[in-house]
């Protein structure tokens, strides 16, 4: 026994000896143990990025469970990662109807962005409002809202609509289309845009059935915008330009370069997200030609003012509020109104008007 003690205390004085002595050996070590602890950082640091982009992945997938999970791991071990977790954490108990948390965290990250470096600062002050029941202080959804949601849901209404047989609201709204300009022979080489355009739809309608001979589509959802991309008839894109803005950005800087360029605007289901309704008919005033016309579908309500619904989130209106301020901004001209009920509160009004002269 003290023979091989002695022998392995020989083996480690021999292998001190080859690395130079013993404070050589601990040196070495130490700078191994250095390295060691840099690489388990690095990974860490790897770690916290790869739960927080997890997180949002299950989130703009509507796993929000796992979304929750997530960020709250990370909230955990690294407390201090981003303020945005907060967001996230709100949002999602808020999908979840756990009302009392999503309040919670959207005032806690509205605490920790003070400043102006809150990018989704317009988002968490819309939920808290809607949570508050603060409704009238709301004019509109906030874009990056409505583009992370019509993002969340592109792939499965793209999928819903090749499979499904039953007639739509879209369908309807276009029937309405076709029949005015077929009325008004206005059945042909149009230059058509196409408001919150998404899949492409009314697109692929347009130019099957040769109204349009130029069509400009906006929506400022990147993923509904990669099929209507995708859409073709006879060899070529039906789309001539698409514009991956919201409405009103298109707006901001369209109007000048696209002035009187239209004979069609089409706006399917846009307003129920966007209560500016001056600005709307304003707008697509200036950037309509001649006679063009205007045809949108719009949420209506029995009631004498605008209202809003928090679930899910739209503005409905009055409509002699619509046919007031569309006369009002050069619309004069009302050639159809076809109403589709939803229930005794609510229903799907088509209007297609016709621009009047100044």
């Amino acid at each position: 026994m003290f023979h091989a003690i002695g022998q392995k205390i020989k083996e480690v004085a021999s292998y001190i000896s080859r690395k130079g002595g013993l404070p050589k050996l601990l040196s070495d070590q130490a700078l191994v143990f250095k390295k060691k602890c840099a690489e388990t950082y690095l990974k860490m640091q790897d770690l916290k990025k790869t739960n927080f982009e997890l997180g949002i992945f299950h989130f703009r997938k509507g796993n929000f469970r796992d979304a929750i999970l997530r960020f709250r791991l990370l909230l955990f071990f690294v407390p201090d990662y981003s303020p945005d977790i907060y967001y996230y954490l709100g949002r999602c108990y808020g999908e979840r109807e756990q009302y009392a948390q999503a309040k919670q965290y959207l005032s806690r990250y509205l605490e920790e962005t003070t400043d102006q470096s809150g990018k989704f600062k317009e988002g968490a002050v819309f939920y808290l409002a809607i949570l508050n029941g603060n409704f009238k202080d709301l004019d509109k959804i906030p874009d990056s809202i409505l583009e992370e949601r019509f993002d969340r849901v592109a792939e499965k209404y793209n999928t819903a609509v090749e499979k499904s047989s039953r007639k739509s609201v879209q369908d309807i709204f276009w029937e309405c289309v076709y029949e005015v300009t077929t009325h008004l022979n206005k059945f042909a080489n149009n230059s058509v845009l196409d408001l919150g355009c998404g899949i492409g739809n009314l697109g692929q309608k347009c130019r099957e059935s040769k109204i349009a001979s130029i069509i400009t589509g906006v929506d400022l959802s990147s993923e509904m915008l990669i099929f209507a991309r995708g859409r073709n008839f006879i060899g070529h894109q039906v789309y001539d330009h698409l514009v991956h803005r919201s409405p009103d950005e298109f707006f901001s800087i369209a109007v000048p370069q696209y002035s009187g360029m239209y004979q069609i605007i089409l706006a399917f289901d846009l307003l129920r997200y966007y209560s500016n309704m001056d600005e709307f008919f304003t707008k697509a005033w200036a950037m309509g030609a001649n006679s063009c016309l205007l045809c949108f579908s719009i949420l209506v309500s029995n009631s004498e003012e605008r209202e809003f619904l928090s679930n899910p989130e739209r503005f409905v209106y009055p409509i002699s509020l619509i046919k007031e301020r569309a006369s009002r901004h050069g619309w004069k001209e009302l050639m159809l109104e076809r109403d589709l009920t939803i229930n005794s509160h609510f229903k799907t009004t088509i209007f297609v008007f016709r621009k009047s002269p100044t």
